[in-house]
């Protein structure tokens, strides 16, 4: 079959970042266009085609296309659908967004890591190089390779300048769209070669008599702008759907109008969607704005931030986290959030506020002095707020960092975050409730000072360089959330154990860069009465020991669990210790070494288990009964290192909701059949470093739900496994360091020219990487 396009595994499982599941703030991605697909997308065909058109122009160098428009007409929409749509023809491809505050130096990073994801190894001083480097880094890349680079949000030409210089040295075809507001940089580029889009025309749709007049003024109010259409439905879609409601909410748009003549309509409609905010979740709402410009916001961390801040009541007959993933869902109805990415269940992983939605928002944030964000275009002038985040570092903010008393919550997205200036800030903000530094890349001790913040609730010391917590640790009494991931602990201080309100505890140390073995991260020892915190949900990750395992059983509120270190005569009683666990939703267990065998029996498990993730041997003769216990239950498992003799699949298939599953070193056999009705949810399947697996078949009418297929390292399978083109919801494959055979098989089928459609629809793309070493530490399952 012809038009392969080749890349690395990497750019499907994020190898540049192993803490994907846990950040709080990561540039926007285009992933699946806004979860708009093309059918969807209302009066946008013609643009759209006009881009695939150009996009298919055999030019002789690279070209640049510009979408010209308003804010909230969609510019970024169209873009990342044509994006997500066209990408794969290219030998690498890169998202950059700009907005109104960039650094050029990090725009180049950002270029250079997206492109290099797909082809090699991303350089490992990037971070330090200097303009001129990183730009002759980036043009020798290109050398001999096409490129597909969007960028977003263009506010002036002097952002992009350098980056266009660095493509247009490529003797090579790229391509590059840029969206913009700004007319003046639509004409830095042929007019013939300019998309200017224009507001949606009505057209007719179903809709109840009594509400057509009003529905079709609050259309016209709108102004064919999807955004403040989107944003108005949700308004609308919460309200009772008779005339003389819709009235109302029209009548206070145009009051509002009357009233604030200097904001455009789509203000007003923004405005007004939280005016209509019921107050429980206004607070909720307006703490979203804090996030950098163009951020993707964990879903997890957020919810944790909500509670440490009071914003999630406390209310009977379910948890607070149930609460404010509710709140979140609704604010997404509402239209005041978009959902930028999903996990495997459906639920929403990351979010982000459209631009302009953040920019009224910060508005009602000065008004009511809400927070106050330093480093932006905003920050012209301190104003007190009671939270403060840090976005970029300049020359003023070391003095306006040195008195703060009133801050309450304090956030720093600048990763050149320093001790000094952290010393600073908790010296001056001795009331404060949540301190989150994480990423702060050169922030190495936590001040003795930390332990006087009575009322912290949260401390987030994620990807810094800490090795050591204060000894006094324990005084931090309402304490909920304590992340240390990848951090440089070692060790814990025993007074941990005095945390009584404890309810998430995150610690891992990175100590194998290659991620190729058992124990690439670690965790920590456990101190002595850590079983004893009864509010602890969260526990990752304890190293296993006999005094811990003894007393595990105490933990019986645990929802998420990941224990290392595991022997076989642990196995026994940490299996007793898991069925008390009836909260248990997240289970990760890995051995001490590749040769111990866990021997678990954890019949019946938790019913509320979903994700299990087991690293080490597995016993073949128990391996019946073990998963025969799990039925419907998980949705995603994890195999690595477990050394099977056997075939696991027959056993597995009895797991009919599996969505996720990854089998790492997990077979050692020669065979893996999929067969008939078998795994019918399953919609990603990981298949790597099974080196005697020389024939994979899958049936017609097995894996039928099949989106993302990843085989890496199956050295001695020569062949497309049977029956992959039967797999019509499949949209890619992924592949790395395979049987040279193997290529050469994909590449026969190359000329065949009879199938455009199937090529194009329902054929995958096929993915091929250079040996790249990857390892994901089970971050992509939690």
């Amino acid at each position: 079959m012809k038009d392969r396009w080749i890349h690395t595994s990497n750019a499907l499982l994020g190898r540049g970042n192993l803490d994907g599941d846990y950040i709080c703030a990561l540039p926007y991605s285009p992933q699946c266009g806004y979860f708009i697909n093309s059918d969807d997308m209302i009066g946008f065909g013609n643009y759209k085609m006009l881009l695939i058109n150009w996009l298919a122009q055999k030019d002789s160098s690279t070209s640049v296309m510009v979408i010209l428009g308003m804010g909230g007409i969609g510019k970024t929409t169209l873009a990342s659908n044509v994006y997500e749509t066209e990408k794969s023809r290219y030998d690498c491809s890169a998202w950059i967004a700009i907005s109104q505050v960039y650094n050029i130096c990090s725009l180049l990073r950002t270029t250079i890591r997206h492109c290099f994801k797909n082809t090699k190894e991303i350089p490992p001083n990037v971070d330090i190089m200097d303009e001129h480097s990183l730009i002759v880094e980036l043009r020798e890349f290109l050398k001999g390779r096409s490129c597909l680079v969007v960028i977003d949000d263009v506010w002036d030409y002097v952002s992009i300048g350098t980056i266009l210089k660095a493509f247009f040295h490529s003797e090579h075809r790229n391509k590059i769209i840029i969206t913009t507001r700004e007319i003046q940089i639509a004409k830095f580029v042929d007019q013939n070669y300019m998309i200017q889009m224009e507001k949606l025309e009505e057209r007719e749709k179903s809709c109840p008599e009594e509400l057509v007049g009003i529905a079709k003024d609050i259309m016209e109010w709108c102004c064919g702008l999807p955004l403040a259409l989107v944003t108005m439905g949700g308004l609308l879609s919460l309200r009772e759907k008779n005339n003389s409601e819709w009235k109302r909410v029209y009548n206070n748009l145009l009051y509002s109008f009357d009233n604030e003549p200097g904001l455009n309509h789509l203000k007003h409609v923004l405005n007004l969607s939280y005016r209509y905010l019921p107050e429980y979740l206004k607070d909720c709402f307006l703490f979203c704005s804090i996030f950098p410009e163009n951020s993707m916001i964990k879903r997890k961390h957020l919810i944790r931030l909500w509670i440490a801040e009071g914003f999630v009541e406390d209310r009977a007959g379910t948890t607070m986290e149930e609460l404010a993933h509710d709140y979140l869902s609704e604010l997404i109805r509402r239209g005041m959030l978009q959902v930028m990415k999903r996990n495997e269940n459906g639920r929403v992983k990351h979010c982000r506020m459209h631009c302009i939605v953040r920019e009224v928002t910060i508005s009602l944030c000065k008004l009511r002095g809400f927070h106050m964000i330093w480093g932006n275009k905003e920050s012209t002038s301190a104003y007190e707020a009671r939270r403060f985040a840090i976005h970029g570092i300049n020359q003023s903010s070391s003095e306006i960092l040195t008195y703060l008393p009133h801050v309450r919550t304090f956030l720093s997205f600048d990763v050149t975050m320093s001790d000094t200036l952290l010393s600073r800030i908790v010296c001056s903000s001795r009331y404060l409730t949540v301190l989150d530094v994480s990423g702060a890349l050169f922030i190495k001790e936590v001040p003795k000072q930390v332990v006087s913040l009575f009322n912290l609730r949260y401390l987030g010391l994620r990807r810094t360089k800490v090795k050591k917590l204060p000894s006094s640790l324990g005084r931090l009494a309402n304490l909920q959330t304590l992340d240390l991931h990848h951090s440089c602990i070692s060790r814990l201080p025993s007074g941990i154990t005095k945390l009584e309100k404890l309810q998430h505890l995150f610690v891992k140390t990175l100590k194998d860069s290659s991620f190729q073995s058992l124990n690439a991260c670690s965790g920590v020892g456990a101190p002595s009465g850590i079983c004893k915190l009864k509010s602890l949900q969260t526990l990752f990750t304890i190293e296993a020991s006999k005094c811990f395992v003894q007393q595990a059983n105490k933990l019986v509120q645990l929802k998420s669990f990941r224990i290392t270190k595991v022997r076989g005569s642990h196995c026994s009683m940490l299996s007793e210790s898991i069925k008390r666990m009836k909260q248990l939703v997240y289970l990760d267990i890995l051995a001490s070494d590749e040769e111990e065998i866990l021997d678990l029996d954890i019949s019946p498990p938790p019913s509320t288990l979903e994700k299990l993730c087991l690293r080490g041997k597995l016993n073949d003769s128990n391996l019946l009964s073990f998963f025969n216990s799990f039925c419907n239950n998980l949705t995603c498992l994890f195999l690595g290192w477990s050394s099977l003799s056997r075939d696991p699949l027959p056993l597995l298939s009895q797991m009919t909701n599996l969505a996720f599953l990854w089998l790492q070193r997990a077979f050692d056999g020669p065979q893996l059949r999929f067969v008939l009705g078998w795994f019918p949810r399953l919609r990603r399947l990981h298949l790597k470093d099974m080196d005697h697996l020389h024939s994979l078949e899958i049936e017609e009418g097995s894996v039928v739900s099949l989106e993302v297929l990843e085989m890496t390292g199956l050295n001695e399978l020569n062949d497309i496994p049977g029956g992959i083109f039967f797999l019509n919801n499949l949209q890619e494959v992924y592949l790395d360091s395979m049987h040279k055979d193997f290529i050469n098989h994909q590449s026969e089928g190359e000329n065949v020219e009879d199938f455009p459609r199937f090529i194009y629809g329902h054929s995958p793309n096929f993915w091929r990487g250079e040996d790249v070493a990857y390892y994901t530490s089970g971050n992509y399952i939690c």
